[in-house]
Parts: C-alpha cells; sequence; structure tokens
C-alpha cells in the first residue's frame, strides 16, 4: 500500500488548538514561562529518567536504538530525542517535549511493551509518541497547566470541551505519525488491541480479519449513539477506523 504524502494533521484539531491558545493568551503566557526559566519540569523528568530507567544508548540497546532512529529518520524529525525503557508491567509509552531549545525531547517505552509487541508495532508506538512531539501537544498542555493549574482549578466548561475534544483528534493525528512510521496497518491495527487486551494475539491465533471485523460492529456502536467514554484518548474502534481511511486515502479530499 503505497504511503500518504498528505499532512498527518486534522483541520479541527489546529483550529481547536488556535482557540484554546487564544483563549489562554499564549503568546503572554509563554513570554512569562521564558523569562521565568523555570526548567522544573525538565529536571523532574530528566533526573526520574536518567535515574530511575534504561537509556536507549547504541552501546546497550544496539538494536532497539537502531528502530527508534530509523522512525525518526521516517518522520523527518530532526531534533534530538532521548529514549527511555522503564521496568514497567503496564502496557504503555509517553513522550515529553523540552522545553528549552537545545534540549533533547524524551520518548519512554514500558518494558511490558517488548514481551508482546513486534517491531512494526513499536515503530507504531515510538512513531505515535513522536507525533505528539512534532504536532506540539506538550507545548499547549503546559500553556493550559499553567494558566489553570489542575490540582487547584478548572477551565470554564466551555474550554474544558474544547480542550477535551482537542486532545482527542491530537491522539488521532499522532496514531497517523504512528502509521507513517511504520507503513503497516495490520501492526498498528494488532498494537491498539494488544494494549487494551494485553494478550498475544498471535499465542491466542487472532486473526486481522477477524480483528477488522469485530472492529466494524463496534464501531456501528459509537456511531449509533451509544456509547460512552470517559478516557482521554478515543475509543479504539475510531482509532482503528480513522488509521484505515487515512491508509488508503489517495489524497487529502478523499480523506476529509
Amino acid at each position: 500500500m503505497p504511503m500518504p504524502t498528505f499532512t498527518p494533521t486534522l483541520p479541527l484539531e489546529r483550529e481547536l488548538g488556535t482557540q484554546i491558545y487564544n483563549a489562554l493568551q499564549g503568546a503572554v503566557v509563554e513570554t512569562i514561562l521564558k523569562s521565568a526559566k523555570d526548567n522544573s519540569g525538565d529536571d523532574y523528568w530528566r533526573s526520574r529518567m536518567e535515574g530511575h530507567c534504561m537509556k536507549v544508548d547504541k552501546d546497550i540497546l544496539p538494536e532497539f536504538h537502531a528502530l527508534c532512529e530509523e522512525v525518526k529518520k521516517r518522520l523527518n524529525f530532526k531534533e534530538d530525542v532521548d529514549f527511555y525503557v522503564t521496568g514497567d508491567s503496564t502496557l504503555n509509552a509517553f513522550s515529553v517535549a523540552a522545553e528549552d531549545e537545545g534540549q533533547p525531547h524524551i520518548v519512554n517505552i514500558n518494558s511490558a511493551m517488548f514481551s508482546l509487541m513486534g517491531e512494526d508495532e513499536l515503530r507504531f508506538v515510538i512513531g505515535h509518541e513522536l507525533g505528539h512531539i512534532i504536532n506540539k501537544d506538550s507545548a499547549l498542555k503546559r500553556l493550559i497547566y499553567f494558566v489553570f493549574p489542575p490540582e487547584t482549578t478548572n477551565p470554564p466548561i466551555t474550554l474544558q470541551y474544547k480542550i477535551r475534544l482537542h486532545d482527542q483528534l491530537a491522539e488521532l493525528v499522532a496514531d497517523r505519525y504512528g502509521y507513517l512510521a511504520n507503513g503497516n496497518l495490520n501492526a498498528c491495527v494488532t498494537a491498539f488491541y494488544k494494549m487494551s487486551s494485553g494478550l498475544d494475539l498471535a499465542k491466542m491465533n487472532v486473526s486481522i480479519d477477524a480483528l477488522l471485523a469485530d472492529n466494524r460492529k463496534r464501531l456501528e456502536y459509537f456511531t449509533k449513539g451509544k456509547g460512552l467514554s470517559q478516557y482521554d484518548h478515543p475509543v479504539n474502534p475510531i482509532r482503528v477506523q480513522a488509521i484505515s481511511l487515512f491508509s488508503s486515502a489517495k489524497d487529502e479530499k478523499e480523506l476529509e
């Protein structure tokens, strides 16, 4: 299947991001943050990762280091990134954008991922996390948390709705980067199901055709307005369908 040549961004996600930025008076807040020179966030994450996790160094984990660098190259992302592996039984990964220019970003993969994920599935996960950095999702979150510290206050209700929808759309954008990182739709789909079920699908003899058929049935449930989700991420049936459409669209008009 040929790789999409158009942008992985979503117009509505961009529009909402601009509206949120303006509502926060983002330019003013960014000036305040820069003048304060508060690097506590960078210091916290850097200390945590360096002190309690394994850094993906080419001399220590050469094969996984090469895979991470390959994903960066596929996404044409030239900024420095430090990759880490954390000993954790949960199937999860995360990224932290650097607060200062010239500082490396952080991408972490929990160790449990390696027992279930193949190389293309790991490429999808790493591409997804790099997608959040490329899309500057962390930078917007930093502004939101500065203006409305989550432990003490909440944004107005209308702004909360915009932030929640933006967060969900940003996940779909990051999924697109994940697909661009591997070009393998089946691996993207199995990655979703492995993370949601914790199962070794090959060992359980689960076929990709069965997964896609099941996804279509569950997607119908949600598109008829019966489904509810309190999670920050879109539900898997939507994510699988969205990445499938992105992978098969010939141009942006068809995708829209």
